[in-house]
């Protein structure tokens, strides 16, 4: 009896371990996290990446008729508030609602938006001059990050918020 009962631990046992490693490799394999193992990008045939569209083409973000207002205690910007209106041209208006660049004129230019996470958008404000701010929006979190143009980069941190949703949804 003993030694049906330890042949039955020990396959019970065997069967857990295989079950672990295949949910594993199953696991791995299947969150596409861009690590394929070997140089020069996925394997022939790979599965584009629903959010970025890798390895086949550059997912972007409409933005047209959102509306986002994001607040900055920190950084460059502290102390300031912008509403930026996003349109279907791919240019956006901002303009100060409160802080100490109120009554400057508003922002205008072109933009690009990545999708970099769920909910999470890589955004590029992209001036005539060849200059560019770059944000990333986490809009989960309500936590927006931003490098201003120039040449110290000068940071930011603060909140965002969308305060009005436009016709294309975040992924």
């Amino acid at each position: 009896m003993k030694a049906k009962t330890k042949l039955l631990v020990l396959a019970l046992t065997m069967a857990g371990l295989l079950a672990v490693a295949t949910a594993g490799a199953t696991a791995g394999g299947s969150q596409g996290d861009g690590d394929w193992g070997h140089p020069g990008g996925p394997p022939p045939g790979s599965v584009a990446d629903p959010l970025t569209g890798f390895p086949n083409q550059i997912n972007q973000v409409d933005l047209s008729g959102y509306q986002i207002v994001t607040s900055y205690p920190l950084g460059f910007d502290a102390g300031n508030t912008f509403q930026q209106t996003y349109h279907a041209d791919g240019t956006f208006t901002a303009v100060p609602l409160a802080g100490p660049f109120v009554g400057q004129p508003p922002t205008t230019a072109r933009y690009i938006a990545l999708p970099v996470g769920h909910k999470q958008i890589l955004l590029v404000w992209l001036f005539a001059d060849g200059t560019h701010n770059t944000f990333v929006m986490n809009f989960r979190t309500h936590i927006v990050s931003v490098v201003t143009a120039g040449p110290d980069g000068a940071p930011s941190l603060g909140t965002v918020k969308i305060t009005q949703w436009g016709d294309h949804p975040i992924p």
